[in-house]
């Protein structure tokens, strides 16, 4: 298969042993893109329709990633992570902090293999202040930013003019070094971003 499935990380204590030449990352010396976004921003189907695949579960239920699933994918030439969506309103506080420690842990973990974060924010109401502290907070430990606005399908013509200046100026102070509008339904954007992700070259506006 082009996408295998490699492991699930719930703990930080599992990320030692799966990051040595022992584990199940063993011989994979691909770079990682790492796709992040609040719960329900489309980042599922996003990963499935770049990857060709259904590896990615997809819940109208908000926090249903609750781990950090790791795939290989061969046309990609990348072992893409996908984390716990954050903004997760039905879940316990304990929960939330977990999550954020599971995340910090393996971004610490895997830091020189993770080549940039692909942030997935749905167009018709992000990027939310999560999402721009969240942006914040990966540039901060040095990781280079992708920001994919998804559900693009979801707006007309005209909402879609007034959503590129509104999010233009909401991503100002926050510099992401690339954008990409995309649509998973209807496959919009999802080539160019595919491209950029294997050449990593590909410059959007």
């Amino acid at each position: 298969m082009a996408v295998n499935y490699m492991t699930s990380i719930g703990d930080p204590k599992q990320l030692e042993a799966l990051l040595k030449e022992s584990g199940a990352l063993a011989g994979k010396s691909e770079k990682r893109i790492v796709f992040a976004g609040r719960s329900n921003a489309g980042k599922s189907s996003l990963l499935n329709c770049l990857t060709r695949s259904k590896i990615a579960q997809i819940s109208r239920e908000p926090g249903k990633t609750r781990k950090v699933n790791l795939f290989h994918c061969s046309f990609l030439k990348k072992v893409l992570a996908d984390l716990p969506g954050y903004g997760f309103a039905k879940r316990t506080k304990k929960e939330r902090r977990l999550w954020e420690e599971l995340i910090t842990s393996y971004l610490d973990a895997d830091r020189d293999n993770i080549e940039r974060i692909i942030l997935v924010t749905d167009c018709r109401h992000g990027p939310a202040d999560s999402d721009l502290d969240a942006m914040q907070f990966f540039k901060d430990h040095g990781f280079q930013v992708t920001v994919v606005l998804s559900k693009s399908d979801k707006l007309n013509q005209k909402a879609t003019s007034k959503r590129r200046k509104e999010i233009k100026e909401l991503l100002q102070d926050s510099k992401p070094e690339k954008t990409f509008w995309i649509s998973s339904l209807k496959g919009t954007g999802v080539r160019e971003l595919s491209r950029d992700i294997v050449n990593d070259a590909t410059r959007t506006d």
